[in-house]
C-alpha cells in the first residue's frame, strides 16, 4: 500500500475512534434541525405575546447564570445554574440548567398558567444544555446531557414536549 493511501486509512481508522470514544454521530440525519433556536447568551427574550420574559444573566458572584423569568413585569421565578431557554410559539419557556447551583434538567414555564415542570427525561446527568425545538402542535426539544461538563456530550436527546 502506498504511503500516501496508509495516511488516509491512518485519518479515516482515528476519526471513526473519535466517534465511538466520544459518541458523536456520524450519521449527518442523526443531527438535530430545530427550527427555533435556543440562546445561551445573556441577555433578555419575550414570549411572543410579549406577557412573559426570561432574562438569562452572569451571577454576582460565581462561574454561572442566573434565569429570572417574569410575568407582566414581576419576576415570579428565578433559576440558578440556567443554561439555555428558547420561546416556543404557544408562549411556553423551555430552559436547561446544571447541578452546579440546583438540579440539572430541562423545565417547561408556561406563560399562560404562570407554572413550572419538569420535563421527565428519566436521564441522569449534572449539565442538561438546550440546543432548539421543531415548530408545531406538539414541539420536540433537542438537547444534551453531561456528567462532565469538559467532555463533549455523548448524542442528542429528543423529547416531545
Amino acid at each position: 500500500m502506498r504511503s500516501s493511501h496508509r495516511a488516509v486509512w491512518a485519518v479515516v481508522i482515528f476519526a471513526m475512534s473519535a466517534v465511538a470514544a466520544f459518541g458523536v454521530s456520524a450519521r449527518a440525519e442523526d443531527a438535530p434541525r430545530p427550527v427555533i433556536h435556543a440562546v445561551d447568551v445573556p441577555g433578555t427574550y419575550k414570549s411572543r405575546n410579549e406577557r412573559c420574559g426570561a432574562e438569562l444573566k452572569p451571577a454576582d458572584i460565581g462561574e454561572y447564570r442566573v434565569l429570572a423569568i417574569t410575568r407582566d413585569g414581576s419576576v415570579v421565578q428565578s433559576v440558578n445554574g440556567a443554561t439555555a431557554l428558547l420561546w416556543l410559539n404557544d408562549n411556553r419557556l423551555i430552559y436547561s440548567t446544571s447541578a452546579i447551583m440546583g438540579d440539572g434538567g430541562i423545565f417547561v414555564y408556561n406563560c399562560k398558567s404562570g407554572k413550572t415542570s419538569p420535563v421527565n427525561t428519566h436521564l441522569q446527568g449534572d449539565v442538561f444544555h438546550l440546543f432548539g425545538a421543531s415548530a408545531g402542535e406538539k414541539p420536540t426539544i433537542f438537547f444534551y446531557v453531561t456528567s462532565d461538563i469538559s467532555a463533549p456530550h455523548g448524542g442528542w436527546t429528543r423529547y416531545e414536549v
